[in-house]
């Protein structure tokens, strides 16, 4: 069986088992919502030599907890049987923060800046979330995973925001950065945060540049930079560049954790 082939099969596989589980799931039944992983190497971990681990920091998990949902940690299994079986099961997700996608992925050399994360996990997390946007199940992309999202339906990114637009705002900083963000009334993320304007804590030295197929730009930094994408054909796919989950004790972390695991159980109703 061709590579095109299992994909279809697998795409149709979906279809089928979400319906049947969207009959099953208790409305009392807290939402499974899928958090993905870093690939960490060995040394990285633990200074020693020998296999490489996955990393999820807990923050992400805390924030869909306290959501009411039940975090489930997803590794990079780059095996379609796999990622069926999680677009299947899970009832929403959330793609997380990381190292810098691979520049050929969308057509380019990388720039001297870039520190490309493991093809492991990229080639797992452009599929995952290529079959997971089939199925119109709510999902909220983090930093790395709002650019993930644009590069998946053909964008491309700002490799380095220093060097190609400058430093009039603070993207990044080896504690964070806070920084404003101006968010278009209208949107999806307006009617969850209910501002206009909204401090941000950020780290992230790359953006989008061209915005990818069905995506909506909603949220802009001072100097122009894409703070923040929706897709308006779908109920919940949120996608944001800074990180929600590290601005703890924030009414701004509890509403858009709250509200990607309300649309997960407005979908099993």
């Amino acid at each position: 069986m061709g590579p095109m082939i299992r994909r279809v099969v697998c795409l149709i596989v979906i279809a089928l088992l979400a319906v049947g589980c969207a009959t099953t799931r208790s409305a009392t039944e807290p939402p499974m919502i899928g958090v993905t992983s870093m690939v960490v190497s060995s040394k990285a971990m633990t200074g020693r030599d020998g296999p490489a681990g996955m990393v999820t920091p807990m923050s992400y998990i805390e924030a869909l907890r306290q959501a009411g949902a039940i975090p489930v940690v997803v590794p990079p299994l780059v095996d379609d049987d796999a990622v069926a079986t999680y677009v299947t099961k899970l009832d929403g997700l959330v793609l997380i923060g990381g190292r810098d996608i691979p520049p050929d992925a969308y057509g380019e050399e990388a720039a001297p800046q870039v520190v490309p994360m493991e093809r492991q996990r990229w080639d797992f997390e452009s599929e995952l979330l290529r079959q997971w946007l089939a199925t119109d199940k709510p999902v909220l992309g983090i930093c790395l995973g709002s650019q993930v999202a644009n590069v998946v339906q053909g964008g491309t990114l700002i490799q380095d925001i220093s060097t190609e637009v400058g430093d009039t705002v603070s993207h990044q900083a080896p504690d964070g950065a806070w920084h404003k963000v101006n968010i278009d009334e209208g949107s999806q993320l307006h009617a969850i945060l209910d501002e206009r304007e909204t401090l941000v804590w950020a780290r992230h030295h790359q953006s989008v540049e061209t915005v990818g197929e069905d995506l909506a730009v909603v949220a802009r930094s001072d100097d122009g930079v894409v703070e923040a994408m929706e897709m308006p054909d779908k109920p919940f796919a949120v996608f944001v560049q800074w990180h929600p989950e590290r601005m703890d004790r924030t009414n701004h972390r509890e509403k858009l954790f709250q509200a990607l695991t309300e649309a997960t159980l407005a979908r099993s109703n």
